[in-house]
């Protein structure tokens, strides 16, 4: 059986550590100083708040506990963690 052959992939990302760094700026619509008020207002408007979500403080071992334990109130609160 023949094998189908494999499309080259061009990486198209740039290579930002090798940019100088007015290049970065430039492309990322920025400057030394920040965002201008008007452009952090437009990108928290278009991407939302920068925040991440809280962390998962369930201990590691409840992902060994099968899903059939769910029916137990105990175990269920602790995956809620």
């Amino acid at each position: 059986m023949d094998e189908l052959p494999v499309p080259e992939q061009q990486n198209t990302a740039p290579g930002w550590h090798s940019l100088d760094i007015n290049e970065v700026f430039s492309r990322i619509d920025s400057s030394r100083g920040g965002l201008s008020r008007d452009n952090a207002a437009t990108r928290l408007q278009r991407y939302g708040s920068n925040h991440l979500s809280p962390p998962n403080n369930a201990p590691p071992w409840l992902a060994l506990l099968p899903n059939s334990t769910m029916h137990c109130p105990r175990i269920s609160y602790l995956r809620n963690l």
